[in-house]
């Protein structure tokens, strides 16, 4: 296996936003106050934390696979769920910005 796959592996796909990637979506974003946040790998919710204290949002909602990690990104999150995306049933309800990286 090539080490960067067994990394990723090992991470189970753990890449942390940085903060020139977080600036560049901040300055796309025409927040609206009260808003939800939603991201649906949040990992330790540094990145979703951080996009709605910006937004001023209302609630900021993530998955994270990873227990370890959800517990984490609770402290600062409104509501984390440890889950894989894929076995979650989102109610029909209003976001206001879905956030999801991708490397």
């Amino acid at each position: 296996m090539f080490t960067r796959i067994a990394h990723n592996l090992a991470k189970m796909g753990f890449f942390p936003t940085d903060k020139k990637t977080l600036d560049c979506i901040k300055r796309a974003l025409l927040p609206s106050e009260g808003c939800t946040v939603f991201d649906p790998c949040c990992g330790e919710g540094l990145a979703l934390q951080e996009l709605g204290n910006y937004c001023n949002a209302g609630k900021t909602l993530g998955i994270e696979i990873d227990n370890e990690r959800a517990t984490i990104a609770r402290a600062s999150c409104t509501d984390v769920v440890t889950a894989d995306l894929q076995d979650c049933i989102l109610p029909e309800q209003k976001i206001g910005l879905l956030y999801h990286a991708r490397s």
